[in-house]
């Protein structure tokens, strides 16, 4: 009884030591093992590269997260347990705390950081004096 060969090229099979008659590749001369293994290593390195390009999309998987043993905890000390608390690790940011506009950090945990409205003034400079108001004559 011959035996059969898997093609590398399409996963065809063909008599051992033969040309592929599905691709018209030439015959491997690897071993069998070695070029499984070859075809195993390749799936793995494509899996891997393809994990490593969603965590860098969308963050690591929440099991590798770390949480706080104890949701009850304050581990910052601001009077906030951890699971109100949005930044455990500062006091300095919890519910209610001051949100300082533009600085980038939502310091009161409501989600969102109030961006830098456009109508803010600049202050006036030293060198220029404050603009004088004209006020009407008096009738």
């Amino acid at each position: 009884m011959q035996k059969l060969d898997a093609c590398a090229e399409c996963g065809g099979f063909s008599p051992e030591g033969a040309a592929c008659p599905h691709c018209g590749a030439a015959p491997s001369r690897l071993p069998p093992a070695v070029s499984r293994l070859g075809s195993r290593l390749l799936q793995v390195a494509i899996g891997s590269s393809l994990a490593m390009t969603l965590m860098a999309c969308y963050g690591a998987p929440h099991a590798y997260m770390q949480e706080p043993a104890d949701p009850t905890s304050d581990l910052d000390g601001d009077g906030f347990p951890a699971r109100e608390d949005c930044d455990d690790h500062s006091a300095s940011i919890h519910p209610g705390a001051a949100d300082e506009v533009g600085d980038g950090i939502d310091s009161d945990c409501d989600g969102t950081d109030r961006p830098k409205p456009k109508e803010f003034a600049e202050p006036p400079s030293e060198d220029k004096p404050p603009l004088e108001v004209a006020t009407p004559p008096a009738e």
